[in-house]
């Protein structure tokens, strides 16, 4: 018997691909803003990702649950210095052979 095993080759996939958040000004920090979702179509340890702020908040205004996707306010928001925000996150294969990612963009006004 032969048994083929999985090799790291599919990064974590988005789905849907964007996404966009109405948040009021006066939202108090650690409120719970949206979810990220994505799969990989890898198997055992290979499918594993984490994700991650990559691009977008200089500032340090909001936080993702690594594990599961989930986008906080982390700093009280002012709407007059920074009206909108363009976030992009990122999930990163945990795999220890390569470290496959893909992104998404998180609209917040």
């Amino acid at each position: 018997m032969i048994s083929i095993q999985d090799y790291n080759d599919n990064p974590p996939v988005f789905n849907p691909v964007s996404y966009s958040v109405k948040v009021r000004e006066d939202v108090i920090p650690e409120a719970f803003l949206l979810q990220v979702t994505a799969t990989d179509s890898d198997t055992g340890s290979n499918q594993d990702f984490k994700f991650s702020i990559y691009d977008g908040d200089r500032e340090g205004q909001f936080r993702i649950d690594p594990e599961y996707g989930k986008l906080y306010v982390h700093r009280k928001l002012d709407r007059e210095t920074r009206a909108v925000y363009l976030l992009t996150v990122r999930a990163t294969n945990t795999g220890v052979w390569r470290k496959l990612f893909n992104l998404a963009k998180v609209l917040g006004f």
